[in-house]
């Protein structure tokens, strides 16, 4: 070609993407030889980590948009957003395609737009280890063409696929969220025709030049391609004849026979063959107060186990199949292990059976949006991961969360004051230095092409990503040597056992006290139930159960061993051990606890007024709605440390033990962070400095976000003292073991 009609070439594409159009062909495949990646994440010390080509890498990724006006990535905005996260040395980039755009009715694949979307990628950051984010939802014109393998819902008619007006974006709240006529999860149809187009998609792929630069799979379907059940919300999925076929084979399998299943459910019409998906009504029971009762209500818990465990079969046999059809090692992943703010709908979301997910030889990394959770979300909260870190990385699984919170330039050209300008900052360091001392990696999703610009386009806030970067590629190989003495275990089976909606204790008792929890001064982390037998429980001056409200025969002894030994304080609230997962029983509290409980009576606006001063001052649930079960200390050798403000009923207290430790319990989640600072204190875990704001250490980084700001001595584990002056609504890092500044409060 004369470089005549090559100039004239770039002119035509340079006008083509101004345009907003599809580039040439010719012009959106040229790209320079690729040597293929291989990507694999494997342990490194004390640490899952990500290997390109056999050398570790900074788990830090940019993402564009799947949004309308931003998710092609030769168009203009992506282009200069791709390019300018590649100069902050960002070069591991993340973009989206749809089995929608691709798989064609008449059983084509358009591989050329798959070839454009690759190609406008590596173009703009030349070099780049590719991460396709792949959904793999079946086409709307499947869903039409398939009706009977589509979702149904138990409390509402599903309603077609309405193509609007305009452009749409694939992920549709009209479909993912209000009841759409989508395919059933369940669908072996839907599973084996995904699978014959996957196979032709991935040896497509691996022929183009392209396809050499790809490194990670994220495979992804359900709502907002998250691996949730389909309408799950606000809505009662799944009671299509896929469900139904699949509810009849898991219960076979855990069953075996009719006679065991008839027993199981209290039933003796009840047969394998016609075994139905409960309606609304039965999931929307629960006979014990918030708890459903075991031996009246076990039809409706096998329900929702089955509809997580299809979800989990989908994530598992997907992702072992990305593998097989890829010629080189690749690591796969997905959306999954949402544990923290799920809208009080765990038991519908689809993420509970994350033991066999963890557990897989296929899946190499989770990924989560950080908190929704309001007071977390908010500046001076949290901003912590929906993933419980620690569990992931006892199996060796990468966590990746997803930085999706907006900044100030959230329209067309928006300026960001000086003002914007340093909460953003404060906001962007707080949501990546948080994955940095886990152990966790991180990718900015950049949501702002739709609106004409990129939400980390301004110099101040690319400065900050450049830098943040370089604090993490300085520590991608050294050991995380994490820091934590304070271990919070979370219960996952425990949502089979209580209401599948919002309860008082639905989201005080998990997202309310995770976020006082952070904001103790104390470092914590966080592991699941079924994990607590890998957890090197040493290093732990204190546990806390804060939601195990079920507890198997295996747990408890396991806690009275193991756990409640050695000296170690344990933490236990509201309704610990009530149940032993075949029957509900407040001696069960006592039994676990050590400590007299005897069931109180319901109420609503429930508060506990503490009686020493250092423990804060009341804490509690503030809804009208009564809570029952409601259990009340009769235990005459506990220290009472709080009661209840409206009848005196003792309502925390701390027991001694023989073994020079201490059981703590409380009749309601503790929500106040002033009383587990105290509690902590008490207990001999280390406290770093004494205020509200959030702090973390591991990763050779302690990082401090406060909202309020002021003068603070931070004491490091090995006593030296940090004084600093933290301006409100600030982050800033330090040194955790020389007390050096890594990162300054201000902008």
């Amino acid at each position: 070609m004369s470089s005549l009609m090559l100039s004239r070439l770039c002119l035509l594409f340079a006008a083509a993407v101004a345009m907003g159009c599809h580039p040439p062909a010719s012009a959106a495949h040229h790209t320079a030889a690729i040597t293929p990646v291989t990507v694999q994440i494997k342990p490194l010390g004390d640490r899952p980590t990500i290997f390109i080509n056999g050398r570790p890498s900074t788990p830090m990724i940019y993402t564009i948009t799947d949004s309308v006006g931003g998710q092609w990535t030769w168009e203009e905005v992506p282009q200069w957003n791709i390019a300018n996260f590649a100069k902050a040395g960002f070069h591991i980039i993340q973009f989206s395609l749809w089995l929608n755009d691709i798989w064609k009715p008449d059983g084509s694949l358009d591989m050329d737009l798959v070839q454009r979307q690759f190609a406008g990628a590596l173009r703009a950051a030349p070099g780049a280890t590719l991460l396709l984010r792949l959904h793999i939802n079946a086409p709307f014109w499947w869903n039409e063409a398939h009706p009977d393998e589509t979702v149904a819902y138990a409390d509402t008619d599903a309603h077609p696929h309405k193509q609007p007006w305009g452009l749409q974006r694939n992920t549709t709240d009209a479909d993912d969220l209000n009841a759409g006529k989508v395919h059933s999860l369940a669908s072996v149809r839907w599973r084996q025709e995904t699978t014959s187009v996957l196979q032709r998609f991935f040896k497509e792929l691996a022929a183009m030049p392209q396809g050499n630069a790809l490194g990670f799979v994220n495979v992804c379907d359900g709502v907002s391609h998250e691996w949730h059940n389909w309408s799950f919300i606000s809505h009662d999925p799944d009671t299509s004849a896929p469900m139904t076929a699949y509810f009849r084979g898991w219960l076979q399998n855990k069953y075996r026979t009719d006679a065991a299943l008839q027993a199981a459910w209290a039933d003796p019409s009840v047969t394998f063959a016609s075994a139905r998906v409960p309606g609304s009504a039965a999931r929307n029971q629960t006979s014990d107060g918030v708890f459903r009762d075991p031996q009246k209500e076990r039809y409706v818990m096998d329900y929702f186990e089955a509809q997580h465990s299809v979800v989990a079969d989908d994530v598992i046999y997907f992702d072992g199949l990305v593998k097989k059809l890829w010629p080189r090692p690749i690591a796969v992943g997905n959306f999954y292990g949402y544990y923290f703010m799920t809208f009080s709908r765990q038991t519908t979301g689809g993420h509970l059976a994350v033991d066999r997910v963890l557990r897989s030889p296929d899946v190499d990394f989770l990924a989560a949006p950080q908190s929704y959770y309001g007071p977390a979300h908010a500046m001076g909260g949290s901003g912590q991961s929906r993933a419980v870190s620690e569990s992931a990385l006892l199996h060796g699984k990468l966590v990746l969360d997803e930085m999706d919170q907006a900044t100030s330039m959230r329209h067309p050209f928006d300026e960001p004051t000086p003002e914007q300008r340093a909460d953003d900052v404060a906001i962007i360091r707080r949501n990546t230095l948080g994955p940095l001392v886990r152990g966790m990696g991180m990718w900015f999703y950049d949501f702002g092409p739709n609106q004409q610009t990129g939400w980390w386009a301004h110099p101040d806030y690319t400065r900050q990503a450049h830098t943040l970067k370089r604090l993490f590629d300085d520590r991608v190989s050294k050991p995380l040597a994490p820091q934590a003495d304070v271990l919070m275990v979370w219960d996952v089976a425990t949502y089979y056992h209580v209401a599948a909606k919002w309860t008082p204790v639905s989201e005080t008792a998990l997202d309310a006290v995770s976020n006082a929890v952070h904001k103790s001064g104390s470092m914590t982390d966080d592991v699941f139930m079924d994990d607590l037998p890998l957890v090197p429980l040493d290093r732990y001056k204190v546990v806390v159960f804060a939601n195990g409200w079920r507890l198997t025969p295996e747990h408890r002894a396991l806690i009275k061993t193991r756990v409640a030994a050695q000296g170690r304080h344990v933490v236990f609230s509201y309704a610990a051990g009530y149940s032993d997962g075949e029957r509900n029983d407040m001696q069960l509290i006592s039994d676990i606890t050590g400590i007299h409980i005897e069931p109180g009576a319901a109420r609503g606006n429930a508060t506990i007024k503490v009686t020493q001063e250092a423990f804060g001052e009341t804490y509690g649930i503030p809804h009208k709605t009564p809570l029952s079960p409601f259990p009340i200390v009769k235990d005459g050798q506990a220290t009472t440390l709080g009661t209840l403000a409206d009848t005196g009923e003792v309502g925390f207290v701390k027991k001694a033990r023989p073994d020079s430790g201490a059981t703590w319990f409380s009749t309601l989640p503790i929500t106040n962070s002033r009383t587990w600072r105290a509690l902590f204190q008490q207990a001999g875990a280390h406290v770093y400095e004494n205020t509200d704001d959030v702090l973390a250490s591991g990763n050779g980084v302690l990082w401090v976000h406060s909202g309020a700001g002021g003068t603070r001595d931070i004491t490091l584990r090995n006593g030296k003292v940090i004084h600093a002056t933290l301006p409100p609504r600030s982050t800033a890092a330090w040194d955790n073991v020389t007390g050096a500044e890594l990162v300054p409060a201000s902008l």
